[in-house]
């Protein structure tokens, strides 16, 4: 785990196994702050992205062309998105507006 701070003083005492311990008496460490996670992509970016790969769009049970789902996005017209990627065959979009 990674930390940031400043140390003030410290000890550094022998054990009677040969062993040193550290003890920080004044410091001032915090665990690094994570970084954010990218912000989702829109449906529209997604399908623009998904058409480099050649992907088959399906709303509701019935294959669609690229420009139906298109525009279906830009209308904000679906309750729900279903992406599938398998390796060797195109991805499969699936779209529902119910």
């Amino acid at each position: 785990m990674e930390e940031e701070g400043t140390i003030a003083s410290m000890n550094i005492i022998k054990q009677h196994n040969g062993k040193n311990t550290i003890v920080l008496n004044e410091s001032n460490i915090q665990p690094a702050v994570p970084t954010a996670p990218p912000a989702p992509k829109s449906p529209l970016q997604l399908l623009e992205e998904l058409k480099k790969d050649n992907v088959k769009i399906i709303v509701d049970g019935k294959e669609i062309e690229y420009e139906a789902a298109k525009r279906l996005f830009q209308e904000d017209s679906f309750s729900r998105i279903d992406v599938s990627k398998k390796e060797g065959k195109r991805p499969v979009l699936k779209v529902s507006t119910e």
